[in-house]
């Protein structure tokens, strides 16, 4: 090892020095800069050979914080990454844009050996630190880059291969990096082309998502090369003002379409505004054609219009809604996905984020059908408990005399009946991990004594058994009774209510949700992705869904979503094909209102001199107060806003009510 140290430092030296000539030089020039940099500015030494920094869990908090939104944003690519290579041996690291490592995924089994290497949560793989390295390297290069094993700077790290992509912020600012990492791989730098590939289209996933994040209320404009591709996976990005103006595009567009920030949408696409909602209505939410002002470039685009007026751009009158159906929907939402648009679930996925991996026990408040085990599910695979079990435990639907054991666990012998090789409880089984107790309410009160030590002490005893087993988990528990109406009847200890709810999280009924039409439209296409189909809902058919009180909540929902999916005669979800009861609510959840309050007078007319945006806005405003019967606080609710919000909107706008005219 101390031969291979010596070579490698002195081919480092005359590199740098200039005594090898460039022809003959045996790295290109990005990594050549790198190397002297790590000399000339840095003053490190290639020959150090002690193990790369590694923060504690309480030094990287801070960091982690600063990324949190960006973090959550990138959960579902890194997953999807770790699954593409890590057959191969690859880990995956995300880093801030200082280089330390804010995620990391990888092999359990190989803890040890990868955390010695810096392939761990907390390393740090800035230049200044490690000299020539792919996320270091990638930091001051801002484009992808791979550094392979004798490319590294320091000699500690000339067995590894690193491949790391940027992801950079709509006006250009470096916020996170990409890497895939391995201890060992083929010799040939070649070999690394494919990962190369999966590791910048992740970034760029990412990179993408975060811009459609940053610009919630400007028109964005999706262009790609493919039609089909155009609103999933879309090369360009755009956000538009009011004005028809560019207010940011993305990499992509501004490398292949030349455009600037500030510039005109025509000038950029040879369509202005008007025309730009023109097409998108014509093609009922499908991708429409638009010219390439830049060489003979077939595009396509589709828009995502701002959250208020979102409901305006929709497809012609009776048309179908197309729900953008996935093939295979995610097995399991994460934290966004299930907050959705709505205010209060948004705040929860906030507080839960906050204490995530802060050892706080988390109880979960809410009806039955509420996405309790979902948020509970979603709340786990966001935590760095990920690579450990969730184990869920109904404490309803176990008989008395079966859930001590099915809790604790009992050695063989413990009772008649027994297993021979006695059983690990649901607590031994979720070490590491996360335990779900759900209907904690419904425990008994003497194994709510004995749950309650566990808690305490960190330790478990089976059924028979005679030394206390240590464990390790985070508990989740719920229940849609009052806990502490339990308490006040005697029937949950109060001292276990204390340490179960050191957060306590309220998931609302969904007809309390401010977001039930994307919900509905979101589960349908889930559903479809897992069925395979791609059928569509009829727009009054989502009427009534929409308007329907939906006493089962998320879990009625899917089950009717279900039902009509699959008695459907056609391609097209209708409203005959719901249940007679759900039709039957809508009408008792609204009733029908005055002529006046329908039709509306002429003064809510959009006023002359508004931009299709602010018109749109206007028509919007004006549907949801008319279909609340003008009842201002129903309408801020629907529309997300708060009621001074709204009064102002209407002011601006001139929308006057019915009964507010002269």
């Amino acid at each position: 090892m101390g031969s291979a140290i010596a070579h490698h430092t002195a081919l480092i030296a005359a590199t740098v020095e200039g005594r090898i000539k460039e022809s003959l030089r045996p790295v290109d020039l990005t990594v050549a800069q790198s190397w002297a940099r790590s000399i000339n500015a840095y003053r490190l030494d290639p020959g150090r050979t002690s193990e790369p920094r590694i923060l504690s869990q309480g030094s990287l908090r801070p960091y982690r914080d600063r990324v949190e939104p960006l973090l959550h944003l990138a959960r579902s690519s890194l997953l999807a990454l770790h699954r593409q290579v890590r057959d191969a041996g690859y880990v995956v690291l995300m880093t801030d844009a200082g280089g330390i490592t804010v995620d990391y995924l990888g092999d359990p089994d190989r803890d040890g050996e990868l955390r010695r290497a810096g392939l761990y949560l907390g390393s740090l793989w800035s230049e200044p630190e490690e000299g020539t390295c792919g996320v270091g390297t990638c930091i001051v290069e801002k484009k992808t880059v791979t550094i392979h094993k004798a490319e590294h700077f320091r000699a500690p790290n000339i067995t590894l291969t690193c491949t790391a992509a940027p992801v950079l912020a709509p006006d250009g600012e470096l916020l996170a990096v990409i890497d895939v990492s391995s201890l060992s791989s083929p010799d040939d730098k070649r070999a690394q082309t494919l990962v190369r590939h999966f590791v910048s289209r992740a970034a760029l996933l990412i990179e993408n998502s975060n811009f459609c994040r940053s610009f919630p209320d400007h028109l964005l404009i999706k262009i790609s090369n493919d039609k089909e591709l155009a609103e999933i996976l879309p090369d360009g990005l755009l956000a538009i003002d009011t004005h028809g103006r560019v207010v940011a595009a993305n990499r992509w567009a501004t490398s292949t379409l030349r455009v600037q920030a500030g510039g005109n949408l025509e000038q950029t696409l040879g369509l202005d505004l008007e025309q730009v909602l023109r097409r998108h209505h014509e093609a009922s939410g499908h991708a429409f054609e638009i010219p390439a002002l830049c060489g003979d470039l077939q595009l396509h685009a589709t828009i995502r219009s701002p959250r208020l007026v979102q409901a305006v751009i929709r497809p012609k009158a009776g048309a179908a809604v197309s729900t953008s159906c996935r093939n295979t929907p995610p097995e399991h939402p994460d934290l966004a996905a299930l907050a959705g648009s709505d205010r209060e679930m948004q705040s929860n996925v906030h507080l839960a984020r906050r204490i995530m991996d802060r050892d706080i026990p988390l109880l979960l408040l809410g009806e039955t059908g509420t996405g309790k085990e979902a948020f509970a599910r979603a709340f786990h695979l966001e935590s760095t408990r990920r690579a450990g079990p969730f184990v869920a435990l109904n404490c309803a639907a176990i008989p008395g005399s079966l859930i001590e054991s099915e809790l604790f666990g009992y050695k063989d012998g413990a009772f008649t009946g027994a297993r021979s090789k006695g059983m690990r409880g649901k607590i031994l089984q979720a070490s590491g991990g996360t335990l779900f107790l759900d209907e904690i309410g419904d425990m008994p009160l003497g194994l709510q004594t004995r749950l309650l030590r566990v808690l305490a002490e960190r330790e478990v005893l089976p059924l028979g058994g005679e030394a206390p087993v240590p464990v390790d988990v985070q508990v989740v528990s719920a229940t849609l009774r009052n806990p502490l109406e339990l308490v006040a009847e005697g029937r949950f200890r109060e001292d276990l209510y204390y340490r179960l709810a050191g957060a306590t999280i309220k998931l609302p009924a969904v007809r309390g949700r401010t977001d039930r039409r994307d919900l509905i439209l979101s589960l349908f296409a889930d559903e479809c992705g897992r069925r395979g189909e791609n059928p569509s809902l009829h727009p009054h058919a989502l009427a009534v869904l929409a308007a329907y009180e939906w006493p089962g909540n998320i879990r009625e929902m899917q089950s009717i979503i279900r039902l009509a999916l699959a008695i459907r005669d056609g391609g097209t979800v209708l409203p005959q094909h719901l249940p007679p009861h759900v039709s039957a609510g809508t009408a008792r959840s609204h009733p029908a209102a005055p002529a006046e309050a329908l039709s509306g007078p002429s003064s809510v007319q959009p006023p002359p001199g508004l931009g299709p945006i602010q018109r749109a806005e206007h028509q919007t405003v004006v549907e949801v107060l008319r279909r609340n019967r003008w009842e201002v606080t129903g309408s801020a609710r629907e529309l997300g806003i708060c009621r001074a919000t709204l009064y102002r909107k209407m002011k601006r706008l001139n929308i006057i009510p019915p009964n507010a005219q002269p």
